[in-house]
């Protein structure tokens, strides 16, 4: 399990935290990555736009 330091806000070291290998364990995956990314994109676009009354 990797362990990380946690700092205060001054940046004094305040302590170590043991993080989960459940979660950030898991192994790198580019694609997934970018569909996420392209997903997320796409669901903020509003979607207004209408080509019904283009002639």
């Amino acid at each position: 399990m990797p362990i990380v330091k946690i700092y205060k806000m001054d940046g004094s070291e305040a302590g170590e935290m043991t993080l989960s290998d459940k979660i950030f364990g898991a192994e790198y995956n580019e694609p997934l990555i970018h569909q996420a990314v392209v997903t997320r994109l796409a669901n903020d676009r509003q979607g207004t736009k209408s080509t019904l009354t283009r002639t």
